[in-house]
């Protein structure tokens, strides 16, 4: 009897946790968009062994500071997908255009029940400002 209530114990557990993005990276290369040097094209992998994103987002991070959040849903490979990539445009803001100035990007996904939160990865990208002859 012992060792069925530990099976249980143990079953019930690994579907437990809160989501985890790992791996951002650029979708493409170069990263960003040859028409729009300022829509960056990302992607980045996911575990959510509970299935709590569906429905949740997508907030868009930009030298720490919200920037945006977009529906999950339509990024995820499918309806209570558990594991897999989200791909998506990310627009950055840059007030300084002097040649070398870094910025941040990060992402944490969010379910629809707002306590249930990833963890944040970010990128560091850098401005190279170039001039047309």
């Amino acid at each position: 009897m012992r060792s069925a209530v530990l099976v249980a114990i143990a079953f019930a557990g690994a579907g437990c946790g809160n989501p985890h993005l790992s791996n951002l990276r650029c979708a493409t290369d170069p990263c960003e968009d040859t028409a729009d040097p300022f829509l960056e094209r990302l992607m980045v992998d996911f575990t959510d062994p509970g299935a709590e994103l569906t429905g949740g987002t997508l907030d868009l991070f930009q030298d720490d500071k919200l920037v945006s959040s977009i529906p999950i849903d339509p990024l995820l490979p499918a309806q209570g997908a558990t594991k897999g990539t989200l791909l998506f445009d990310f627009h950055v803001r840059v007030a300084s255009f002097s040649d070398g100035h870094r910025y941040w990007l990060g992402v944490m996904a969010k379910g629809k029940d707002t306590s249930v939160q990833s963890n944040r990865p970010t990128m560091e990208f850098v401005l190279h400002v170039t001039r047309n002859p």
